[in-house]
């Protein structure tokens, strides 16, 4: 008879994993007992498959939105686990995936959008085999270096699953070479961009204003991130700390750029070096690169969304909209093939870095750029009419006021870029119930090992 846990503590059961979840767990059902009434609840548990029947610990109260649990025993195992590639698999929290079979994880994938799709009333036949980029192509990603409490050690690395502890890294099979020397050169110089060298553990925690007791559980008491960036004339570091870098800090990272020939490296924004101007390629624009940029996470991903945008947009359009436009990753392409195209994003710098390109070039004259808000000012279904095609691409949050007004539009075609199937649901549902029929819809699995997925769907009138 399966065991009962009540609320109030960790308590181990027998549980079936049924399906993965969106972010990579694997799911099943659990009957608890609160309030003297059973009820039951989805159990979310790390690094377990579908069809593994496992003794589970929970690690939270019940609530609405279930339970998560670890591993206790894995009584039967799936046969489409493998032997996870990376070392750090488990306790970083860059990749949840890397246990599973390529097979049945792109599968998995694909049946994310398909899910999406008809949910949206579209035909999932519409929905085309997955593409995915190379493992080691990404070229960019959030770096956490920080000295937690009650140790000595510094760790650099990415941040621990569902906890303020980072796991150290040594190697990486998801970023590109470039990024993985920058980690290993950063760690030589970490006392001093944590200023350790300077004062002791206390100070420097009092410093940060963040001095606490002892405690059994170990969080950093420093922390500083690291955003990467791989720029196509050199690699980009950002840092992010609580106070302003100091001298110490200035020099030892200007050394750290002299020696590893870095475009920039800024401090809260702060530009400390910066030899030459850190650009990336869009189409054929050479675009300088903000202090923060959105830019795809790998050229060649990059390189399939753009082959896919100008292939749903219908050569003889004459007035294009570029939505969430960013610095213009569809707008140069779209331009470069004479289209009049019109970029809307609401970060300036985006648009003020794509400006700066389309000046230089005669060739994007019929380029313009405007900063606004779509979230919160979407351009109204008549302000739309007089375009041949839409593009957009908004964050993971995805698009719902854009998508409300597109579909009372008479926009003859339409494109929507999504990072997130459940919001692209959403926003193809509008669209559909609009009056707009899903042509076709493809996927890319640009984040290897995880649950995001990339989509490119094509609708018309």
């Amino acid at each position: 008879m399966r065991r009962k846990p009540r609320p109030g503590g960790a308590h181990q059961f027998d549980m079936r994993i049924e399906s993965i979840g969106a972010h990579g767990d694997g799911v099943g059902e659990v009957t608890v007992e609160q309030n003297w009434q059973e009820q039951t609840y989805q159990v979310f548990v790390p690094q377990t498959l579908p069809g593994e029947q496992i003794v589970a610990r929970s690690t939270n109260r019940p609530s609405g939105g279930g339970l998560r649990a670890e591993v206790v025993e894995l009584k039967s195992v799936s046969d489409d686990r493998i032997d996870p590639p990376c070392r750090h698999f488990g306790a970083c929290g860059g990749c949840q995936l890397q246990h599973w079979h390529e097979a049945p994880y792109q599968t998995w994938k694909r049946a994310r959008v398909v899910d999406a799709v008809q949910r949206a009333g579209g035909n999932p036949a519409v929905v085309e085999a997955i593409n995915t980029v190379p493992k080691a192509s990404r070229r960019r990603a959030r770096i956490v270096m920080a000295q937690m409490e009650n140790e000595n050690s510094i760790s650099l690395g990415f941040r621990m699953r569902s906890e303020h502890r980072v796991e150290p890294i040594d190697h990486c099979l998801v970023l590109r070479p470039e990024l993985r020397e920058a980690v290993e050169a950063l760690k030589s110089i970490a006392p001093e961009i944590l200023g350790l060298n300077s004062h002791s553990t206390r100070a420097a925690r009092a410093h940060n204003g963040k001095t606490k007791t002892k405690t059994k559980r170990r969080r950093s008491a420093i922390q500083i991130e690291l955003d990467l960036t791989l720029a196509d004339n050199g690699l980009c570091c950002a840092l992010k700390g609580k106070d302003d870098a100091t001298l110490d800090v200035r020099l030892s990272l200007t050394e750290l750029g002299k020696r590893l020939d870095l475009a920039r490296i800024t401090w809260n924004d702060d530009p400390i070096y910066q030899p030459r101007t850190p650009v990336i390629r869009l189409g054929d624009a050479l675009v300088s690169l903000p202090p923060n940029p959105f830019l795809q996470p790998s050229v060649e991903g990059q390189t399939v969304l753009q082959t896919w945008v100008l292939e749903g947009v219908p050569s003889q359009a004459n007035l294009v909209a570029d939505l969430y436009s960013g610095m213009g990753t569809f707008s140069f392409p779209l331009a470069e093939r004479q289209h009049d195209v019109l970029a809307v994003e609401g970060n300036e710098e985006a648009i003020l870095a794509m400006e700066s390109a389309r000046r230089q070039d005669e060739r994007y004259a019929k380029l313009s750029g405007a900063v606004r808000d779509l979230d919160r000012w979407a351009i109204s279904a008549e302000d739309l009419n007089g375009f041949d095609a839409v593009v957009f691409d908004p964050p993971r949050a995805g698009a719902n006021n854009q998508s409300r007004a597109l579909a009372q539009s008479n926009v003859p075609v339409v494109i929507a870029v999504s990072c997130n199937p459940a919001t692209f649901s959403r926003d193809a549902k509008h669209l559909i119930d609009g009056g707009y029929r899903l042509i076709w819809t493809r996927c890319l699995d640009q984040f290897p090992w995880t649950g995001h997925v990339e989509i490119v769907a094509k609708f018309e009138r």
